[in-house]
Parts: structure tokens; sequence; C-alpha cells
């Protein structure tokens, strides 16, 4: 209708942008409702860090597919073939960490903090401290640092894991994006 050619849909799947959970550091006891969206209204929530999860799981009871499992407390966990890239779960986080990824790509930062590093540190072990060594090592110059922290463009990602096996405090993380996607991106060629 447009004189376009459709392109094959890119099957995506979710991403949830921190690898806290109980390592990050709590502000204080929260004994409010458990749901994310109440307890971040309270302080920004339990956590030490403003930008991270707070475990209580909205985005698994968003999830109409069963794809979304979680422990209060913990980083809920995405199982890959069962989510369907519906986005419910990314309207559900009112810390807005959840994100929308190409199944091909299996790396991926995992925080969404926008503090200094040397704040990160003392809050979580797993943060991103903005060091920019992943952005130095990526051979594909696909990775940039925006507010502090790593983000991976994802545009000429090759899957190579440079970035993942630099990063001092693995905020990297391998994160197996489907079963039926186990092969690497190929290079683009020129």
């Amino acid at each position: 209708m447009l004189g376009l050619e459709a392109g094959e849909p890119v099957k995506k799947v979710a991403i949830i942008k921190c690898a806290g959970g109980e390592k990050c550091k709590d502000k204080m006891v929260y004994t409010g409702i458990k749901d994310c969206r109440i307890a971040t209204g309270v302080f920004g929530g339990n956590k030490e860090c403003t930008w991270g999860c707070l475990g209580f799981g909205n985005c698994a009871a968003a999830c109409p597919f069963g794809a979304i499992t979680y422990t209060e407390g913990q980083v809920p966990q995405i199982d890959a073939v069962k989510c369907t890239g519906c986005g419910l779960c990314v309207a559900a986080c009112p810390k807005n960490i959840i994100t929308l990824v190409p199944c091909k790509y299996h790396y991926h930062v995992l925080c969404a903090s926008q503090d200094k590093g040397a704040l990160v540190r003392t809050i979580c072990p797993v943060g991103c401290i903005g060091c920019g060594i992943c952005v130095k090592v990526c051979p594909e110059k696909d990775i940039v640092l925006e507010n502090n922290v790593a983000r991976i463009k994802y545009e000429n990602c090759t899957n190579c894991g440079v970035c993942f096996h630099k990063c001092p405090t693995k905020s990297i993380q391998k994160k197996k994006s489907s079963i039926s996607q186990e092969v690497a991106v190929p290079k683009k060629a020129g």
C-alpha cells in the first residue's frame, strides 16, 4: 500500500536492566503493600539504588504468559522462550528498567543507575560504575556511556562477548534471549 516491502518481523524479549536484587543495599525496612508502584512512592522505594528493581513483582503480575517469575526482594527472571515481547511488563515497571531487545542479542548491561561510580560501588556490587572499559574494548564501537551508565546500542553487536569478559563489576551479563537463537549474529560485510 505504501510502496514499501515488509521486512521480517523481529522477535523481541524483555530484559530487566538490573542485577542488584538482594545484592543491592536496602535503605529502609519496607513494611507496606508489596507493590512496586506503591513502594516507589515512599522515598523512591526501599533500595539504596533509586534506579533499580524493588523486587515486588509488578512485572510478573502483568505478564499474561507466565514468562516472569520472581522471589520477593530479588530481580525477577524472564523466561525468553515464554516471553512474547508484548511489552506489558515494560508498562508495569515504575522504575522504567524493563526494555524489549531483539532475541538475537545475548549481552546486556543489567544496570540503570545514573549515579556516579563511587556511589554505585557503595550501594551495589554489580552496578555499572561508568568506567568506560566496555566502550574502549568493543570491536564494533557499539557501546556508549550515557548519564554514567553503559548502554549497548545493539545496531552492530556481534555477540562477541568482549564487553562481558572485561566488565569489572559484571554489570554486563550474558542472557540467552531465546533457545532458537544459539548462534552469534554474523558480522556486517564491508
